[in-house]
């Protein structure tokens, strides 16, 4: 009796210790779905799982050269070709032939490839 004792106080001290971080989640239906699809086929309780899955997890770092000037000249650049597209479309839809379109291109791809550069 005093081993079964000694045991649950062990498990308690153990548990207050290692283990006394809670962290609440919310979930959509479908992730927790495949949350319940996992605990499920593991045999795992639920915390035991996310412990299994955080010392699996490959966590990829954002790459520092990334910056909000780099995607704020990415987004601008975007914006540029979906201008020229529409111009194109409607120019194509009326019967007009661009000029100039393929110059503009061009200077785009240059912008995207010093761009690249950075990176």
């Amino acid at each position: 009796m005093t081993t079964q004792i000694a045991k649950k106080e062990q498990n308690a001290n153990y548990y207050q210790k290692k283990k006394s971080h809670v962290v609440s989640i919310r979930l959509t239906e479908s992730t927790m779905a495949r949350f319940k699809e996992l605990e499920e086929e593991s045999n795992l309780g639920k915390s035991q799982l996310v412990r299994a899955i955080l010392a699996k997890a490959e966590i990829k770092k954002p790459n520092p050269k990334v910056t909000d000037d780099v995607l704020r000249e990415l987004s601008a650049i975007g914006n540029n070709i979906n201008q020229l597209a529409k111009a194109a479309n409607i120019a194509t839809e009326s019967g007009v032939t661009l000029s100039g379109l393929g110059l503009r291109l061009q200077e785009m791809k240059d912008q995207l490839a010093e761009l690249k550069a950075k990176l």
